[in-house]
C-alpha cells in the first residue's frame, strides 16, 4: 500500500508533521568506548555531537560515517 494511492504526498506529509510538532527527526549520537583512543573521530564522539554534525566536520556522507564507525566496534550509539 502506497500513500500515493490515497493521494498523499509523503514528502509534504512529513514536512507538515515536522512543522506542527507531531513528527520529529531521530538523531544518532556516537560515543567512543575507549577514552584513551587518540584518533580524532574518537575524541569527537563524546555523545554531544550528532552523526550528521560529525559528517560535516569530516566531509563525508552520514551513511558512510555510520558504516565506518559501526564496523570499528569501539563505539556505541545513543538515539534521541
Amino acid at each position: 500500500m502506497s500513500p500515493r494511492q490515497y493521494n498523499v504526498d509523503e514528502r509534504r506529509a512529513i514536512q507538515f508533521g515536522i512543522c506542527h510538532g507531531f513528527v520529529r527527526k531521530l538523531c544518532i549520537y556516537p560515543v567512543s568506548l575507549k577514552k584513551c583512543d587518540m584518533r580524532r573521530i574518537a575524541k569527537l564522539c563524546d555523545g554531544t555531537r550528532s552523526l550528521e554534525d560529525l559528517a560535516v566536520i569530516f566531509a563525508i556522507s552520514p551513511v558512510k560515517l555510520l558504516e565506518g564507525v559501526r564496523d570499528d566496534g569501539n563505539f556505541v550509539f545513543i538515539s534521541k
